[in-house]
């Protein structure tokens, strides 16, 4: 199932990039960086800190409008 998905995702990928909307695509987060929070103003250790371990990067998608993005 894992592998299906991944082969779906690719082809996906592959076609936003034919079509000239990739740009960038899976670009790493940066490992640098730090954000302040709350009152006492708790410091991470980096922009993503909570979900670092859940995304591994970014894609830039071009679109004309957010409908055609979706």
């Amino acid at each position: 199932m894992a592998q299906q998905n991944m082969q779906r995702w690719i082809s996906w990928i592959r076609e936003l990039e034919a079509q000239g909307h990739l740009k960038g695509g899976g670009q790493p987060l940066e490992p640098s960086g730090k954000t302040m929070h709350g009152r006492s103003k708790v410091i991470a250790d980096r922009p993503f800190a909570e979900s670092k371990n859940l995304i591994g990067g970014v894609s830039i998608i071009v679109a004309a409008d957010a409908a055609q993005a979706a």
